[in-house]
């Protein structure tokens, strides 16, 4: 592989691989052989051993971003529980541990959370333990992260642990604004833009609507979704993008893709402009949190029962997260 595509491959995360078979293993390694980070979760059935058996003999060529969730709004999930115990669980499945670690943290956590005494304590042991020193904080506009606090945990942290975003963002769904990528390139803050390609069960705005652009100009979704990508990753420093692939055939149609576009874009940047933003009907994830445990005030006027159901989440919570002296950190 040349130095140039490296370059702009090693942009790519892959998760999506949930079933072991011979191959998803097969793909898995070969990822793993070409440098690309791979993404997974405690509850992605079979996705660890998968990277477990991908890795067997070229473990320290493993990049690895997990998800790990912070007060899970559902007690009774698995979910609800420390985050080093989360970490505990990667680390004994996949039996190793990785030498390029990150993590994605989910849910909404206050800001202020990030700087107190256990949470300070727990970055300390990730770094030292599982030489972990970079967190990307999952964002949605609801959560009404000041994106100039995170700049600030970044000084506050510095030299030890290093925050990122990560959140979806393609071409008609977007969590971040033209002016929020500015400001987190100013900031040298990375960013992971989620379904990338525009094909995943979480995006509200469907590539139907680029029926029109398609048609035009005979490109297809795919490529339309990679050429706002990539002209953002030309614009702004430290982008990244996850997404998956379910077989070896579409991973290399996918990086043979990426390639042609990005050097298209070099030679000619008014390839963006096959992208009319102003016939374009984007998305914002307004109001919307994935795992449902921030509650606007509006929702909590729309839906008086949600105050409810927030009592009683504080109350379980308090009570089981007794057993680990309510440390969510761990």
């Amino acid at each position: 592989m040349k130095f140039e595509e490296q370059e702009i491959l090693g942009k790519l995360i892959f998760g999506g691989i949930l079933d072991q078979n011979n191959e998803s293993e097969e793909l898995r390694r070969l990822q793993i052989k070409q440098g690309m980070r791979i993404h997974t979760c405690n509850n992605y059935r079979k996705s660890i051993e998968v990277i477990k058996f991908a890795s067997k003999g070229i473990e320290k060529k493993l990049k690895l971003l997990t998800k790990v969730y912070y007060r899970y709004p559902s007690v009774k999930h698995i979910r609800f529980r420390p985050l080093i115990d989360q970490l505990k669980e990667i680390v004994s499945r996949l039996g190793f541990i990785p030498t390029d670690w990150s993590l994605q943290l989910c849910c909404y956590c206050d800001l202020k959370e990030l700087t107190k005494k256990n949470a300070q304590i727990f970055f300390d042991k990730i770094r030292q333990k599982y030489m972990i020193d970079k967190i990307y904080l999952e964002y949605y506009p609801t959560y009404n992260y000041q994106l100039t606090q995170i700049d600030k945990l970044n000084i506050f942290y510095k030299g030890k642990i290093s925050f990122g975003v990560i959140g979806y963002q393609n071409l008609l769904n977007r969590v971040f604004t033209c002016e929020d990528l500015k400001y987190l390139s100013s900031k040298s803050i990375s960013v992971i833009f989620l379904g990338v390609l525009g094909r995943g069960v979480y995006n509200k705005s469907k590539i139907e609507k680029l029926n029109f652009i398609k048609e035009k100009k005979g490109i297809d979704s795919i490529n339309l979704n990679l050429i706002y990508f990539l002209s953002n990753k030309n614009e702004y420093k430290n982008l990244e993008a996850l997404t998956h692939v379910s077989s070896l055939n579409h991973y290399e149609d996918l990086k043979k893709r990426i390639v042609k576009i990005d050097k298209s874009l070099k030679v000619d940047s008014s390839i963006n402009e096959i992208i009319d933003e102003s016939k374009i009907e984007i998305y914002k994830f307004s109001n919307y949190d994935q795992y449902g445990g921030y509650i606007t005030f509006h929702q909590y006027l729309q839906r008086p029962k949600l105050i409810i159901s927030k009592i009683k989440y504080h109350i379980y919570s308090f009570v089981l997260g007794m057993k680990f002296g309510n440390n969510f950190w761990g």
